[in-house]
């Protein structure tokens, strides 16, 4: 097995999409310059990026077959099981600072109990990962899944040909055609940061929605407008934001 090898990009993404099922077949090509459709790992390293669980550098380029760091690992754990990302630091990681990119992520499989760090001090943000250490990360991230009552933030939402997508805790999920009056570009000021309950499919579909917390907010000059287009929302809504106009929607649930 080679516990102590260090793990490639290409290697991480064969195992990132081998254990979330992810569809490897079907994929659309994501033009990293230096992956091409005959290489290996081309599948695995597409259908991630299809669903915006992984991301290149700025050249373009994926870099296959350099070593994956522990902070580009904690990127694609929380990414790829869709766990909700932290927003503030508690660790005592004395190498992950506010300047660390990585720095949310690795909060986030830190409080998950994914990682406890190299020592109680040090994560090492930029040091290698093995194949041994993989294995753990993974095991313990799919625990850490079936044990989360996960939180769905909407991060954003936007139209490609006739298919809509809206992007869940930074993951991109297709819309069911009966919510397409709900999540389109027109209303996605409005659903920035909305907390939604549902059922959120593990093949990154929205299926249906039972509720709908707004946590967005415009101002007294200009509000944020959601137009449900005439459609009938049979669950409930949560308004936490201010300064919004709604019209065209009928909701037979309870309005908070």
């Amino acid at each position: 097995f080679g516990p102590n090898d260090s793990v490639t990009r290409g290697q991480a993404a064969k195992m990132l999409a081998r254990v979330l099922e992810l569809d490897t077949t079907n994929v659309v090509n994501p033009n990293f310059k230096d992956v091409q459709p005959e290489d290996p790992f081309y599948k695995y390293i597409a259908a991630l990026a299809n669903e915006g669980i992984i991301n290149g550098f700025i050249d373009q380029a994926y870099r296959a077959d350099e070593p994956i760091t522990r902070g580009q690992m904690a990127i694609v754990l929380t990414r790829g099981f869709e766990f909700k990302q932290a927003t503030r630091l508690t660790h005592m990681f004395d190498d992950v600072t506010e300047n660390t990119y990585e720095r949310f992520f690795i909060q986030t499989i830190y409080e998950l109990g994914i990682t406890k760090g190299k020592t109680e001090r040090s994560f090492d943000p930029y040091g290698k990962v093995t194949r041994g250490e993989m294995a753990v990360f993974i095991n313990r991230a799919e625990n850490a899944r079936a044990i989360a009552n996960p939180v769905y933030e909407v991060t954003n939402v936007h139209t490609m040909g006739n298919i809509t997508y809206a992007y869940i805790n930074g993951v991109k999920h297709t819309v069911d055609s009966r919510l397409k009056d709900i999540f389109n570009e027109s209303n996605a000021a409005a659903l920035e940061g909305a907390l939604i309950e549902g059922d959120i499919s593990d093949t990154k579909r929205i299926v249906s929605l039972s509720k709908i917390t707004f946590t967005a907010s415009g101002s007294e000059g200009r509000s944020l407008q959601f137009n449900g287009r005439s459609s009938v929302f049979a669950g409930d809504v949560a308004i936490t934001g201010s300064y919004m106009k709604f019209k065209g929607w009928t909701v037979t649930g309870e309005v908070s």
